[in-house]
């Protein structure tokens, strides 16, 4: 009669060890997940930053192997970057010159649509007699897309004049070595 009743299990005999490990693992999985959410929000919230590192990243990785041969062939670190950034910057530079050459005939198009349609939502904008104060802002808007859109399209008429006359270095270098020969 005098039985004494047993204690309580030792506590690492309350949970399997199977159901410690899982929830060992649950948590950390539940850390990382949070770590990484808060990772791409400040990545959000960072996006100028994190485009910039990403595209330097792309760029670093593509022009790498560019350098490295030219390191195998005996020249500097230096020599070797500067020599493929401005093969890079050359080929970028030429590639958007073909493209901008390729568009020009239809910015004036683009230019003239969106006037247009600028002008075409003052029209509908005072069909529907929206408030005095909304029409003025749109009105406020529309005059300054007009202003861009006229600052844009005499730049784009200077360039492109520019690059016409530009486009034979040759030509004013022979009469500058004719000039001063002579």
């Amino acid at each position: 009669m005098t039985e004494v009743a047993a204690g309580p299990p030792a506590s690492d005999q309350l949970v399997p060890g199977w159901l410690r490990r899982l929830a060992a693992i649950g948590w950390r999985l539940l850390a990382a997940i949070a770590l990484v959410l808060v990772l791409l929000y400040i990545a959000v919230e960072l996006a100028t930053v994190t485009t910039s590192i990403l595209i330097a990243a792309i760029v670093a990785a593509t022009f790498a192997p560019y350098v490295l041969e030219l390191r195998h062939r005996g020249w500097s670190r230096i020599k070797a970057a500067a020599a493929v950034f401005l093969g890079a910057a050359f080929v970028i530079l030429g590639t958007l010159i073909v493209l901008g050459l390729a568009f020009l005939p239809y910015v004036g198009q683009v230019v003239t649509a969106m006037g247009d349609g600028l002008t075409a939502l003052e029209a509908k904008l005072a069909d529907l007699s929206v408030p005095p104060g909304v029409g003025l802002a749109v009105d406020v808007v529309v005059r300054g897309v007009h202003g861009w859109l006229a600052t844009a399209a005499s730049g784009i008429a200077a360039v492109s004049t520019n690059s016409s006359s530009a486009a034979t270095p040759t030509t004013a270098s022979a009469r500058l070595m004719a000039n001063t020969t002579s």
